[in-house]
Parts: C-alpha cells; structure tokens; sequence
C-alpha cells in the first residue's frame, strides 16, 4: 500500500501491513477479542530482487512512506503511534539513524531543490454537527512550509472548518497546489471541496477550481523542463 517512486525511477518505497488477533480476559468470565495490526516501510527495485524492510514491525505503530529526497538520500515516512497524531520521521537511506522532522505533520512533499517540504499540520479535535445531520470527528487539518529538517515552520492556511488534502509542488518550487474540503465530507449533504496554489510563502492564495457536489483530491504539478509557472503575482 501507499507505493512512491524514488527520484531515478528504479525503485519503490510501500507500505505492508500485519495483523493479528489478541484476546483480553477483563473479568471473571468475560472474553474481548479485537484486532491489532502494525505497519511498516519497504522499498524493492523495479528490476527485481527482494524487498528490502526499513522499518521495524511493533503492533500499534503505522509508518507508511511519505516522499523521498530529491536526491534519493533520505525518505520521508508518516509514524503514527497508537491511533494517535502522525509524526513526519526521516530515514537516511545512507545509514544514518532515523530523525524526527516534525510532530503532528503528515503528507511531506520536498521542495525541487530538496531544501523544504510542504506538509499537513494535524492539530486540535474537533466534533461537530454535518450538515446532513451525521457527527463529523477528526483533527484540524493545515497546510504548512518548513525547511527540510523541520525548522522554520510556516503556516499557510487557517481553515478550521476545513481539511486540507497534501500538497504538491511546482517545479520552480515557488508555488504550491492542493486542494480543500468541509469537514463533513462523507456525510448525507457533503460541502464540496475546492482547489487552490498558493506561494511557498502563503502569499496569493487563488482558487482554480470548485466542486459543489464532487471531490477532487490531491492534485499533481506534471514535472520536467518548460512546466515551471513560478510565483503567483497578486
């Protein structure tokens, strides 16, 4: 699950899943049986040979790949621990030790020039009330610029009534794109989403695309020479 494709092309960072089933004994009598599962990181060669396993497995712990550096040292995997808020955790392909870049971030997308990332700032619970009357629960969803290791945080959005979906980069790594949506998406009356660039500072945001009744997600800037749109002028 969740494959990438390193930058050259030869080979593939994805996700495998185990699951197993654990029985608790709460009280005299009483049986629990419920499922726990873990997750972890792998990466294969497009021209054969054996996966090679970059993660350990530990039950209650989820790390599926998130981006790979441009230059292919480094990969960028979302740690989740226990259900709880993901961690964006770098792993040095080289050898080094594995590195926390920052909490409570999902979805890391590195800049071309591989000295930022974009990412997804998880923050507050909320619950709340959908339109079609269904309870909407989950986290406060941003979208955020840093340096590659995490310093320098800058917030580009403030939606809490909104989520928004990763984001991807132009190639002249001035601009980015991404896409937004009610929190009660998926609900009997959902709000429809919208598209949007917004400049790597958070200046210009443009809305380039609105769906009523539909969802997009996760829109993709074509890479290669001549594709640059450079920054947003406002």
């Amino acid at each position: 699950m969740a494959p990438i494709f390193s930058p050259d092309g030869k080979s593939l960072a994805f996700a495998r899943q185990r699951e197993r089933t654990r029985v608790e004994h709460p009280g005299p009598g009483e049986l629990r049986e419920f499922a726990e599962f873990t997750v972890s990181t792998w990466v294969v060669g497009l021209e054969g040979g054996s996966p090679r396993q970059l993660t350990p497995w530990r039950y209650g712990v989820e790390r599926y790949p998130s981006a790979f550096s441009p230059n292919g040292d480094v990969l960028v995997v979302t740690r989740i621990l226990n259900g709880g808020p993901p961690t964006a955790v770098a792993l040095d392909l080289t050898g080094g030790a594995p590195k926390v870049i920052t909490r409570n971030a999902a979805a890391v997308a590195f800049s071309p020039d591989g000295a930022r990332i974009a990412y997804l700032g998880v923050g507050r619970k909320y619950r709340e009330r959908g339109k079609g009357g269904g309870i909407a629960t989950g986290r406060t969803v941003d979208l955020y610029v840093s340096r590659a290791d995490g310093s320098r945080s800058l917030r580009l959005t403030h939606s809490p009534r909104d989520l928004e979906t990763p984001p991807s980069w132009d190639p002249s790594g001035e601009r980015l794109a991404f896409a937004q949506f009610k929190n009660d998406i998926g609900l009997s009356d959902p709000g429809g989403n919208a598209m949007f660039e917004v400049n790597a500072n958070g200046t210009c945001r443009t809305q380039i695309l609105s769906l009523d009744h539909a969802t997009v997600f996760d829109p993709v800037w074509q890479s290669g020479p001549g594709r640059a749109a450079g920054r947003i002028a406002c």
